[in-house]
């Protein structure tokens, strides 16, 4: 049974259930191709730590992610990214994507506190891929807006959550384009 008909059948019976909302909203998303943002931001009023701030990520992250044209908004992202790590200060996701949305609005001090955050979580065991990529991209952050012990720490945890669970992807970077190396066209 595929995603967005185990929601729907799961919302026909438990529809004041705000986390059967947050399903149905998120399963949106395999039928017509965007969340339900509609049902996600009613869950959100509706139970605002349902899964642990998962509403206020996924939302957060389309308002980061589109243009301002098409209804990206940073402040709208930063406010629900706050949300989610009030509810939940261990979610990683949340406290990374709220410093890359810090790093555009030109706050890097609030960015590098962010991340500084992230070195004091404890991965949960179902969370450990998810950690493991969100340290990855953090590292990367902090390198980009110059934080240079800040991305040392936060590559080193990732390499002891890498080593401590060796079941995990590492999901090494490789250069694109001239990226990602020290060649500027080669990127080796």
């Amino acid at each position: 049974m595929a995603y967005s008909d185990l929601a729907s059948a799961t919302y026909a019976s438990f529809p004041d259930d705000a986390r059967v909302i947050i399903h149905k909203g998120l399963a949106a998303r395999e039928v017509e191709g965007a969340y339900d943002t509609t049902l996600l931001q009613q869950a959100i009023e509706q139970q605002a730590d349902a899964l642990a701030g998962l509403a206020q990520v996924r939302l957060g992250r389309m308002l980061f992610e589109l243009p301002s044209i098409l209804g990206g908004d940073f402040q709208a992202a930063i406010s629900l990214f706050e949300q989610a790590v009030e509810i939940d200060p261990q979610n990683m996701q949340a406290l990374y994507y709220l410093a890359e949305v810090y790093e555009q609005e030109l706050e890097e001090e609030k960015a590098a506190a962010t991340m500084a955050r992230m070195l004091a979580v404890e991965p949960a065991k179902a969370q450990l891929q998810m950690s493991a990529d969100m340290l990855r991209l953090a590292g990367g952050l902090a390198q980009r807006i110059n934080k240079v012990q800040l991305s040392a720490e936060l590559v080193q945890k990732r390499n002891e959550l890498l080593a401590a669970n060796t079941a995990l992807m590492p999901r090494t970077s490789v250069a694109v384009g001239g990226h990602g190396g020290e060649h500027p066209l080669t990127g080796e």
